[in-house]
């Protein structure tokens, strides 16, 4: 899988001016044993909304990224990090997941944070064999290989003002989507670290550490030579134009509820994709390159 700076066809060119930090927290500054949620209330809830209580993760020095402190989450910790339920702008999260040996892990992005009613973008596994699946809208998307018992980092960029969204590992873009295919709101709202007993065994466990939330100002998004994708007409009354740098494997054009709707098998850099069987409105056109995945929006009327 090709390693590309922050992001497969987009490079975000930013620095520290550029960047307002919203929340940051390396849990240096509480003591073994302590609940996060009661004790960072402002930022911290369980999915029950029950801080102190055994959903509630708790402050650990078995792990660290940095410092001698991570939040631990195991048993049956249920923990939402409120991102702001903010519906404009550009953001960056991020942190530091420590998974150990024979055991599983996971978590998901939130558009709102609801409890049972909460709208899911995106849902990461990462299993005893050391994959790690990202499912959007239920599905198994993409999957990269990050070894357990090691310190990995994660990271979503999030342009709601564009409907994108950017998730990599350890620097390396796994997949790259509409930020609203997930659960259909312009909108982000937490981030949920639940302990999925993965295996029924009881073992499910993960270590965060240095999470972070910065938005992003003034921020140029500009397409890497590297991997040119033109689509054009767009919107469109009949069908799009694809013209590609690399050799596109297969396209497959989605709705807005994730469903495939049209698949076709191509093999070539230049495709005239049909779209007049389809009725008038907003769907998403998904080119498979073999060791990437490309989602485009495109509007037929």
């Amino acid at each position: 899988m090709r390693k590309i700076l922050l992001g497969l066809l987009m490079l975000f060119v930013s620095s520290a001016m550029f960047a307002q930090v919203i929340y940051s927290d390396d849990f240096e500054s509480y003591t073994s044993g302590d609940f996060i949620a009661a004790s960072d209330t402002a930022n911290w809830t369980t999915w029950s909304n029950a801080p102190g209580t055994a959903e509630d993760g708790t402050i650990s020095t078995i792990q660290a990224a940095s410092g001698t402190n991570s939040l631990m989450v195991g048993g049956v910790n249920d923990l939402v990090l409120l991102l702001g339920d903010v519906t404009t702008g550009k953001y960056e999260f991020s942190f530091k997941l420590f998974v150990p040996l024979d055991t599983g892990s996971y978590f998901n992005l939130l558009q709102e944070f609801a409890g049972g009613s909460s709208a899911w973008s995106n849902e990461v596994y990462m299993l005893k064999d050391s994959t790690v699946h990202l499912f959007v809208e239920g599905n198994d998307t993409a999957q990269v290989v990050a070894n357990a018992g090691e310190w990995h980092t994660m990271l979503y960029i999030i342009d709601l003002d564009n409907d994108y969204c950017i998730y990599q590992i350890d620097g390396t873009t796994l997949f790259e989507w509409p930020w609203t295919l997930g659960g259909g709101m312009t909108q982000l709202g937490g981030a949920n670290f639940y302990a999925a007993d993965l295996y029924t065994d009881g073992a499910e466990k993960k270590y965060i550490d240095d999470i972070k939330l910065e938005k992003l100002n003034n921020v140029s998004i500009m397409e890497l030579s590297e991997e040119t994708l033109q689509m054009y007409p767009n919107p469109t009354t009949s069908s799009v134009h694809l013209e590609s740098s690399n050799k596109m494997n297969t396209v497959k054009v989605l709705d807005i509820t994730g469903s495939v709707v049209l698949s076709e098998n191509v093999n070539t850099e230049i495709y005239n994709l049909n779209l007049s069987s389809l009725a008038n409105g907003i769907y998403y056109v998904q080119i498979n390159y073999g060791d990437k995945i490309v989602v485009r929006k495109v509007v037929k009327k």
